[in-house]
């Protein structure tokens, strides 16, 4: 058998091991390989190489790495190939760190690297959403005299894409313009889609005129995404334009396509166009759901709970989220118009359905329960969806408002104290401090706002204000001018803003309400260059504090001691 391997040399081994590459087949490379050193045979870097490449094509990025990392015992240098190979096996594997120390590793070694490794190593980036690392690299390549090109720019603005940094993705493509870079069709995509998850639906369509006018034809990737800015920008009657050129070219549509435009016409509020197409689509389980949410914002829920046997009758089938995703936009648009009671029938109709309801589905019912005041309601479906071990910030908020609505700021604020960390944010603590001055309790909102600023969540504007007017509510204009003291160190806005100016409003209230002045020496220490609207509101509040009548009683405070 051995005798057989007698006459084959390094170069027929080599081809085998590249057929092996080419056809994906990297066990039988990394075999072939080692049978190389089996019949007396020295691979060299072309042998290593090709393994590596069928390794990187096969996912083996660990392979690669150790058939590298072998270069060296073979007494054998890496060259470009060696590093674009592995460095592409990474990039496959998504392993954007390894991709980098490669890349670092090649110019620590003197090895050059090529437009190739630089594509390969922000295409790993860009799969990773590492924007800031690709741009730094593609920077780099300048002062490396090494040119990107389409490959290089395209991976490039993807990454841009998927950070969401639009402008970044524009400016890429205006520079590879400078430096007669030419994009395709790909290169566009990613523009375009970075611009869609900004909600820059403008920019969307400019960048597909470009293409128009630099003859680069649009794919159904490229008019989905134009399609999809539009209905992020409730832009329905751009999103149908859109639509039929895109019936107009040839290119057809799909359910992405149809799905965004009924999706816009839903964001729009546009309930009788979603209707309509209904009639010219096969629906699936997202278009009805957002044929509802047109309704619901609309304020349609009748037609949303006629909608709903229909969508449920057709998609008998369906199963899971797709079938939940309808009824969560049926209870939400049921809620949204105060029909708590549509809602809560709704949610328990999912165990009829053999589905589960999720924290959507809990949180909408909830919701629906806020207005009305069914507090009652609300905290019974927080406990179910406790006991179905669901839990979400918004469900516990909706809760905590129900209760404010109801009168019982007692229960809203125990709601808060339970809370765990993740689910005790500025917003829920707003909600517990809102309840507590709808029922005068200015001492709950003291604390509440000293808990806040001691879980590291500065309290914003709408805490302030609220604070103030339960201090105003209650007589306590001590209290009022205490939160003048703490208004620097809350750190939510700067000095002399709008917002800072507005908080001033509330203490001016809270002191002329509970009938004492602002003392006029405090207020100027404290306003020593601030901005002149905040110290305009101090006159105010002096102004007001002296023509009061409640003033000249001696203010509340002062009667009581």
């Amino acid at each position: 058998m051995h005798t057989s391997f007698c006459w084959i040399d390094i170069v027929s081994f080599n081809a085998a091991i590249s057929a092996c590459e080419k056809c994906g087949r990297w066990e039988a490379a990394v075999w072939l390989l080692a049978v190389l050193a089996g019949a007396g045979l020295l691979p060299d870097v072309i042998s290593v190489n090709a393994a590596i490449s069928a390794c990187a094509k096969g996912g083996q990025w660990e392979g690669a790495l150790w058939l590298l990392g072998g270069l060296g015992g073979r007494a054998l240098v890496p060259d470009t190939i060696s590093y674009n190979a592995a460095i592409a096996a990474c990039e496959k594997g998504a392993q954007w760190e390894l991709a980098v120390a490669l890349f670092d590793d090649m110019r620590r070694r003197g090895v050059r690297s090529d437009t190739i490794t630089c594509s390969t190593v922000i295409s790993a980036c860009e799969k990773c959403e590492e924007w800031e690392i690709a741009l730094t690299l593609l920077a780099g390549m300048w002062r490396c005299l090494v040119v990107p090109n389409t490959i290089t720019y395209s991976g490039a603005i993807s990454a841009c894409e998927k950070g969401q940094v639009w402008p970044c993705a524009l400016w890429l493509l205006d520079e590879m313009q400078q430096h007669l870079v030419h994009p395709n069709a790909i290169t566009y995509n990613a523009a375009i889609s970075a611009c869609e998850a900004c909600c820059e639906w403008g920019l969307a369509l400019e960048l597909l005129r470009e293409m128009t006018r630099r003859r680069v034809e649009p794919t159904l990737v490229t008019c989905n995404a134009a399609i999809s800015a539009c209905e992020k920008g409730r832009q329905w009657r751009r999103s149908l334009g859109l639509h039929a050129d895109m019936q107009r070219r040839g290119i057809g549509t799909d359910a992405i396509s149809r799905n965004a435009v009924v999706g816009a016409s839903a964001a729009a509020g546009a309930w009788l166009q979603c209707l309509a197409r209904l009639t010219l689509v096969s629906p699936d389980a997202w278009t009805y759901s957002s044929v509802i949410s047109g309704c619901r914002e609309a304020c349609r829920w009748e037609a949303t709970l006629a909608l709903l046997p229909e969508a449920l009758n057709r998609l008998r089938s369906a199963r899971g989220q797709r079938l939940l995703a309808i009824v969560n936009s049926a209870v939400a648009a049921s809620g949204s118009v105060g029909e708590w009671a549509h809602s809560v029938a709704l949610l328990d109709g999912l165990s009829l359905m053999r589905a589960a309801p999720d924290d959507i589905t809990f949180t909408a019912a909830v919701d629906a329960c806020a207005k009305p005041a069914e507090w009652q309601t609300a905290l019974s479906l927080l406990a179910r969806a406790s006991r179905c071990s669901l839990s979400s910030a918004e469900g516990r908020t909706a809760a905590m408002a129900a209760c404010s609505e109801g009168g019982r700021w007692e229960a809203s604020l125990a709601l808060f104290a339970s809370a765990p960390g993740e689910l005790a944010d500025r917003t829920a603590g707003n909600a517990a401090i809102a309840a507590c001055e709808r029922g005068e309790a200015w001492r709950q909102c003291l604390s509440l706002l000293q808990e806040l600023a001691a879980r590291r969540l500065p309290p914003d504007l709408h805490t302030c204000q609220t604070t103030a007017r339960a201090c105003g509510s209650g007589g306590a204009s001590t209290s009022a001018l205490q939160l003048l003291d703490d208004l620097p160190g809350f750190g939510s806005w700067a000095v002399g803003s709008e917002d800072h100016r507005s908080a001033w409003s509330a203490i001016v209230w809270a002191c002329e309400a509970s009938g004492l002045p602002m003392p006029t020496d405090r207020c100027g220490a404290s306003l020593r260059g601030f901005h002149p609207a905040a110290r305009h509101a101090c006159e105010t509040c002096r102004v007001a504090s002296r023509t009061s009548p409640v003033r000249r009683a001696g203010g509340k405070e002062a009667a009581k001691k």
